[in-house]
């Protein structure tokens, strides 16, 4: 039991010294950078908090076009991205393109009821981890010495979901190789 309680005693001061550190190093940071910046607010586009289903019902009963989807989430990466640093590489050009033709497909009547059963996220833009592979774009499994290595060919993951009708806008960033620092207790 005293062991115990030793132990206890003994992390939480590590974890109130961490804590300390952490304000020390914000408030030098906070100092040396200027003012902290925020992501801006979700604006007209309330969409983007919905999840794929939401949106892919949304598109299906023409209550948005995906075009609109798909550049709402383009132009929300570009206004963010400078500040968390996640996309590494976007095909905005072809996704908005693919959108547009989705979308004019709809209007005229080409994509049937069949046709969203058969691809429930028609419409729907994705991302991938750099770590998954989207044909000829950036495939560095998070290694600087990978920089500029593209992929030959899609995943299969991304194969499916384009398969299902969804559009690639991103790939985001990995820490090296993939590899998480995990916890033990």
């Amino acid at each position: 039991m005293f062991k115990d309680m030793f132990w206890s005693l003994f992390i939480n001061f590590f974890y109130i010294i961490r804590l300390l550190v952490d304000k020390v190093v914000d408030t030098v940071l906070e100092y040396y950078l200027g003012e902290k910046k925020k992501c801006p607010d979700l604006k007209k586009d309330f969409f983007i908090t919905k999840s794929a289903v939401e949106i892919a019902e949304l598109i299906r009963n023409q209550d948005i076009t995906c075009y609109q989807v798909v550049n709402a989430y383009i132009n929300r990466i570009i206004e963010t991205n400078p500040m968390i640093n996640a996309v590494i590489d976007g095909p905005f050009m072809e996704a908005l393109d693919e959108a547009a033709k989705i979308d004019e497909q709809i209007k005229e009547g080409l994509i049937t009821k069949d046709d969203f059963d058969e691809k429930p996220f028609l419409g729907v833009p994705f991302t991938t981890k750099d770590s998954t592979a989207v044909a000829s774009k950036l495939h560095t499994c998070g290694l600087v010495s990978r920089k500029k290595q593209k992929a030959n060919e899609d995943a299969e993951c991304v194969k499916l979901m384009k398969e299902a009708g969804a559009i690639i806008i991103a790939t985001s960033s990995i820490p090296e190789l993939n590899r998480w620092l995990v916890a033990k207790n």
